[in-house]
């Protein structure tokens, strides 16, 4: 009986031996993913979201600048049309 309790206590040991292994490698796998994937994103010359988001801001306020504009030019344009119209 000792034998097999000795066995059972030799193959707990080296599967917690096996899985503390597996344990290790799975957060030196992730690290080094995490590493690659940064320095990935970094060669790309990636911006970061604070970045994105004050150029989103001066798109939209450009765009908004754009739109402001031509509703002034067709009111000018009207009104050169309506000028030559009297002319005529």
């Amino acid at each position: 009986m000792q034998t097999t309790n000795r066995l059972f206590d030799d193959f707990s040991k080296l599967f917690t031996g096996i899985i503390g292994i597996g344990k290790g490698l799975k957060t030196d796998l992730a690290q080094s993913v995490l590493r690659h994937a940064e320095r990935y994103a970094t060669k790309m010359h990636l911006v970061t979201r604070q970045e994105f988001e004050v150029f989103a801001d001066v798109a939209q306020n450009a765009r908004l600048k754009s739109e402001n504009l031509e509703e002034r030019i067709s009111t000018l344009e009207e009104k050169i049309k309506k000028a030559d119209n009297k002319k005529v």
